[in-house]
C-alpha cells in the first residue's frame, strides 16, 4: 500500500492465534530505508520466512519481544505463544554484529524483566548488539 510518494507499507501474514482473524506483520519502505514490524507472532519457527533473512534486507527489524522466559507467566507458555528474546537472539548467533543491531525488541509483556533498563540480561544482549524500543524513539527512513 502506497502512503505517499516516499513511504509504502506492504502487509504480510504471520502465524499468530489466528481462531478470530489473521495476524499481519509489515515491511515499511521509507526513500532510504526500510523496516520490518512484527509485534506480534507464533514461534518464529512457525513463520513461512527465515527472520534472519528478513532481517538482512532491511535497516531496522521491530519484533516480538513478549517474554524473557517461560517462566514469568503462572500458566503454560504454550498457550500464549510467542518467541522468547532468548530464541530470537539464539537464531542470530552466527550473524554479525551489523545485523544483531538492526533488531530492536518491542510489545514486552509486564513480566518481562528486560523491560527495566538496568536489567543484566538486557544489558548483556545490548552488548552484543540487539536493542530494545522505548518510548520516544524515532527512526529515519531517509
Amino acid at each position: 500500500m502506497v502512503l505517499t510518494n516516499q513511504l509504502t507499507v506492504t502487509p504480510f501474514l504471520v502465524p499468530h492465534r489466528d481462531e478470530f482473524s489473521e495476524t499481519v506483520g509489515y515491511k515499511i519502505q521509507g526513500p532510504n530505508k526500510s523496516a520490518l514490524f512484527i509485534p506480534d507472532i507464533n514461534k518464529w519457527s512457525l513463520w513461512r520466512k527465515d527472520l534472519v533473512d528478513e532481517v538482512k534486507k532491511v535497516d531496522y527489524a521491530f519484533v516480538d519481544g513478549t517474554f524473557a522466559s517461560a517462566s514469568e507467566i503462572n500458566r503454560p507458555i504454550e498457550d500464549i505463544p510467542h518467541p522468547l528474546v532468548s530464541e530470537t537472539v539464539q537464531l542470530f548467533s552466527k550473524a554479525p554484529q551489523s545485523e544483531k543491531s538492526k533488531v530492536i525488541f518491542i510489545h514486552f509483556n509486564h513480566t518481562n524483566a528486560m523491560i527495566d533498563k538496568f536489567n543484566n540480561e538486557r544489558l548483556s544482549l545490548e552488548k552484543l548488539g540487539f536493542r530494545f524500543a522505548k518510548e520516544n524513539d524515532m527512526f529515519d527512513l531517509n
